[in-house]
């Protein structure tokens, strides 16, 4: 992405909250700084969409993005952590499933490499939004704790690994945690040379800030003197920063994260008028470089999306296509609008009308919300008539369920999962970042939805995810939502499709097409963890559907009413005359017979 100077007059900065970064709350002093705090996962979410210039984010954060560069200071630590434990009963090897403290970002990385080399296996993730109460956990299962923030009680599981000392024990080098990191072109030289000097003299006033901060976190002078001495480091050396490639190197190896290396923003005398810039790679080596597998960032993707030939990237997402869906698929969804004072018959009709046609997919989209337990007859009711696929109620509407039935999310989602509940649409969730959801006007605040759908993820139940195109989003905007996506996937392996839709707009910066087109290739290359990309528009735009399956989709999916019930092979007919084969799909029984 091309630099730009920053036209305003103050710098926005975001510190974490975290104890041992309260170093940096020296950094309020500079005048040409707008100070803030927040948790560093939060900040790398600032950072990304454009509302913090610079920030102290996760190192997995920095390496996601691949555009930053950074301020060769942040938090790292060596030989031993004494604060990043993964308590169990018996020996990591042997653990199915692991929770994870909430905000764990560099930390969960580090954990899953750890466990993948060192003790040959993979467990379940878990992220929880709450202390772990580790006297309840099973035989099979860990915990990652950081203590100093939870203050559990180890001493209740006798295995106790410290995951610092364990990556020394490997590698024997530093884990860097977290880094200040700033867009390339954001700071002026005077502005960088004043930061460093400020996080410097910041690194040297341990003594007073100790017995300021020792109080407000409840500890005693010792204590917290104690917790920022033994083996932490907020200077980056050369040699730290040696250990920090090589953990990027490793999270890469395991397609945790992009390929990334470190860049500082540091100048020297050669490079006066150059510090921000980075030196990136040709978009054919990029390409070729997803084409075998290698884990995509967003800095490259945006890259794609505005410099790349359609031609060019289309191959590579039609190529990528192929890997997992050698033929295309066409799956009928039948879509029903019942609520309550409806007769509950006609719905029940409809699908039976619909199986005699082998339709066995269901859309359940209410316009007017009924109570839970209307909807829980429902889908037994269909259910009753034979197996289906039942997707249905949006993010919104389980949230007004909870509300009305006085239970949680998770305990709605589990009762409709019971009756028939297989997935949950994401419609309003087609851009989770914070500009994006005002533009569509969404009440729900992004970390809700967020917290939301892990919920529902975490419930067992699937989501069809999405991304809404807006003309006045940048590519970098849509490139923030789908990287979390993406990372939602890696946590809760249940997003089953992904679609794009396109929002008119009087500001269209290219036409229609090649945005939709665009998206579709950006999707597949980016969303490597999400199997199927599926084409929602076929039937009222036929040309740039069509299109869409030649540049990454693999799925149609066409929604008929109770009344307007057709055929799949009559369906794919138009299609077939094109030299295209489809299967039959369902997501009930996977791929059918094939259909010309």
């Amino acid at each position: 992405m091309p630099t730009r100077r920053l036209r305003r007059s103050k710098i926005r900065l975001s510190n974490a909250t975290y104890l041992g970064t309260s170093i940096y709350k020296i950094l309020q002093e500079l005048d040409f700084v707008e100070y803030g705090e927040c948790s560093p996962t939060e900040n790398a979410r600032l950072l990304q969409e454009g509302s913090v210039d610079v920030s102290l984010i996760p190192v997995t954060d920095f390496a996601a993005h691949g555009g930053y560069v950074g301020l060769d200071y942040g938090l790292a630590c060596q030989c031993s952590s004494q604060a990043l434990y993964l308590c169990a009963h018996q020996s990591p090897q042997y653990l199915e499933t692991v929770y994870v403290y909430e905000g764990a970002g560099a930390s969960r990385h580090l954990l899953q490499v750890l466990l993948k080399e060192r003790w040959k296996c993979s467990p379940r993730m878990v992220r929880v939004n709450e202390p772990i109460v580790l006297s309840s956990m099973g035989p099979k299962e860990g915990a990652l704790i950081l203590e100093h923030s939870q203050l559990p009680s180890r001493s209740v599981l006798p295995v106790q690994e410290d995951l610092v000392a364990v990556w020394d024990s490997v590698v024997a080098k530093p884990v860097v945690f977290l880094v200040w990191a700033v867009r390339p072109g954001v700071l002026s030289l005077r502005q960088l040379e004043q930061l460093r000097d400020q996080l410097q003299r910041g690194c040297a006033a341990v003594e007073p800030l100790v017995r300021d901060m020792a109080p407000k976190f409840g500890l005693s002078i010792e204590q917290c003197h104690k917790f920022w001495s033994q083996n932490y480091q907020y200077y980056l050396s050369a040699a730290t920063l040696e250990g920090l490639n090589v953990f990027f190197e490793r999270v890469a190896r395991h397609r945790l994260l992009p390929k990334a290396q470190y860049r500082s923003a540091t100048r020297t005398l050669f490079e006066r008028r150059s510090y921000g810039l980075i030196r990136e790679r040709p978009l054919s080596e990029v390409l070729d470089a997803v084409l075998d597998g290698e884990r995509l960032g967003i800095h490259d993707a945006v890259r794609i999306c505005r410099q790349a030939s359609l031609a060019d990237a289309g191959m590579v997402a039609d190529l990528c296509r192929r890997k997992l869906h050698p033929t295309r698929a066409l799956r009928e969804v039948l879509f029903l609008d019942p609520h309550e004072g409806r007769d509950l018959e006609d719905a029940v009709e409809a699908v039976k009308s619909a199986r005699q046609r082998d339709i066995r997919d269901v859309l359940i989209l209410p316009t007017q919300l009924s109570n839970l337990e209307w909807y829980e007859g429902l889908l037994d009711r269909l259910s009753q008539s034979g197996p289906l696929f039942i997707e249905g109620f949006t993010i919104p509407q389980l949230l007004q369920l909870a509300d009305k039935s006085g239970l949680s999310l998770s305990a709605v989602v589990r009762r409709l999962a019971t009756k028939g509940l297989a997935c949950v649409t994401s419609y309003g969730a087609g851009m989770l970042t914070e500009r994006g959801l005002k533009r569509r006007r969404s009440t729900i605040p992004l970390p809700v939805w967020l917290d939301s759908m892990r919920s529902v993820m975490g419930s067992g139940v699937g989501l069809s995810g999405m991304m809404s195109l807006n003309a006045r989003e940048s590519w970098e905007e849509r490139l923030c939502h789908l990287n979390t996506i993406r990372t939602l996937q890696d946590e809760y392996p249940s997003f089953l499709n992904f679609a794009i839709e396109y929002l008119p707009s009087r500001r269209i910066s290219m036409p229609v097409s090649e945005a939709r087109l665009r998206a579709y290739i950006i999707s597949r290359l980016f969303l490597d963890n999400v199997n199927c990309l599926s084409e929602r528009t076929l039937g009222a735009e036929a040309f740039g559907g069509v299109l869409n399956l030649s540049f990454g989709a693999d799925e149609v999916v066409l929604s008929v009413g109770p009344s307007s019930i057709e055929t799949a092979a009559e369906s794919a007919q138009a299609l077939s005359q094109l030299g295209m084969e489809f299967r039959r799909r369902s997501g009930l029984r996977g791929e059918q017979q094939l259909l010309t």
